[in-house]
């Protein structure tokens, strides 16, 4: 038990010394990010690369997170204060990753969708016509030449007309009990055959 509670703070621990984010983290753009200077600072083609990302629809994801100024104090513990910039993506699905850019964490905040329960983006569903609540079927009977043509069958060269919709109310079937059996779905072979066996 004490080995497993270590776990969990250890992996708490990280989160929140590497600035509240985690590779593999989904992030949502904060409200009004544009305004922060960091983010002013970034060329053109970052901004319109994040303006593309937004408009997909899909999920944004960390796949990298980096020290703000790792190779001029590489090792000093000071550089671990938090101070990071965030390697994003956009999650294609299936493993597939683009749009990578690198921005401050500032502009983003974490999305928690434990556990593992990520809701599949609306742009990423293909409308296909599927009727999830049921529906009255309605018989269209607006061409009067098909509707015949359906409702009347030849039978030996004679149109006889038959039924094409289904009942709305349930229907007694008749029925007749076989002679010895307690049940009409018993078969009189099954009577033959007990009677033969004994």
């Amino acid at each position: 038990m004490s080995k497993t509670f270590l776990q969990l703070c250890e992996s708490n621990i990280a989160r929140f010394t590497r600035g509240g984010f985690l590779v593999g983290d989904f992030l949502k753009f904060v409200d009004g990010f544009e305004s922060h200077d960091p983010y002013k600072a970034m060329g053109q083609n970052v901004h319109d690369m994040i303006k593309d990302m937004i408009s997909t629809g899909l999920h944004v994801r960390v796949v990298g997170i980096n020290d703000v100024a790792p190779s001029r104090y590489p090792g000093n513990p000071e550089t671990m204060n938090g101070d990071v910039v965030l390697n994003i993506a956009l999650d294609n699905g299936g493993g597939r990753y683009t749009h990578y850019c690198t921005i401050p964490t500032c502009c983003v905040e974490p999305v928690d969708y434990y556990p593992n329960l990520a809701p599949m983006p609306d742009s990423a569903i293909r409308p296909n016509g599927t009727i999830i609540k049921p529906e009255e079927f309605v018989t269209n009977t607006d061409n009067k030449t098909a509707v015949d043509q359906t409702l009347h069958a030849d039978q030996d060269g004679v149109k006889k007309k038959v039924e094409i919709t289904l009942p709305t109310k349930n229907v007694k079937i008749p029925s007749e009990t076989v002679k010895g059996a307690k049940s009409p779905a018993v078969d009189s072979y099954t009577i033959k055959y007990m009677k033969e066996a004994n």
